[in-house]
């Protein structure tokens, strides 16, 4: 499971920076939202053309893969959690751009019994 919640931490920090990219206006919404086709032997899948109507509704779909990201790294750390029989995680105030400190500390401090670093993470949070 560590390897899971790794790459769940790893999808997040990646959705983050996409929406990132996006919202500084680096992202070209022509060379993105193309016509794309996929064929394996006899099955073919076409993602069409044009699926977002603007740039802003391209940063809305960003911001809620960003969302999905966030809620997929909740589910395994919890179910890391339940395995490994660790306290009830405590969805506090962890918002912002700390939430991903905090759910890799509560990972290190119970599911890889690692040393605490809770009063590091606290100095950054204050």
């Amino acid at each position: 499971m560590k390897k899971h919640i790794g790459t769940a931490l790893k999808q997040v920090a990646f959705a983050w920076k996409f929406d990132n990219y996006a919202l500084e206006g680096k992202m070209n919404l022509e060379d993105l939202d193309r016509s794309i086709t996929f064929q394996e032997d006899l099955l073919i899948l076409v993602l069409l053309e044009k699926i977002f109507e603007s740039q802003e509704d391209m940063v809305v779909a960003l911001e809620t893969n960003l969302v999905i990201a966030f809620g997929v790294a909740a589910i395994i750390l919890n179910r890391c959690r339940e395995i490994t029989g660790a306290k009830r995680f405590e969805y506090q105030d962890i918002g912002g751009s700390y939430v991903l400190f905090w759910l890799k500390l509560y990972g290190d401090q119970h599911m890889w019994a690692l040393p605490p670093r809770l009063a590091q993470l606290k100095s950054l949070t204050s």
